[in-house]
């Protein structure tokens, strides 16, 4: 069976169970007779490796950092501001632009979505 699950993975093709069916996602859709009939005689031990994943997809909430006066950057925070550093005039990661807004604007709901 692992060998079954090594070639299909190699292909792009995901198993996951469904009750007591196998559901198959082919988006490349390179599943053949072969495939399908190994699938089919490893039905009982590919549901039962399925259903013992761990399937947690609950939500987590990031917890709250502490307040700190200041915080290590990521790398990707440190390359911007090196390329700021680099070029103070340049406007390489300014993203400019504008909308015309016409009729009534109602003032509390763009504050709400800022």
């Amino acid at each position: 069976m692992e060998e079954l699950l090594y070639k299909l993975k190699d292909l792009n093709i995901i198993l996951s169970a469904n009750a007591d069916k196998i559901d198959i996602y082919d988006p490349d859709e390179k599943l053949n007779e072969e495939l399908i009939a190994s699938v089919r005689n490893n039905k009982a031990e590919l549901l039962k490796a399925l259903n013992n994943l761990n399937t947690d997809f609950t939500h987590h909430s990031i917890p709250k950092s502490e307040d700190k006066t200041s915080y290590v950057l990521s790398s990707a925070q440190r390359r911007m501001y090196f390329l700021y550093a680099y070029d103070k005039t340049s406007t390489t990661y300014n993203m400019p632009g504008f909308y015309r807004i016409e009729g009534m604007l109602d003032i509390e709901k763009l504050d709400f979505v800022f």
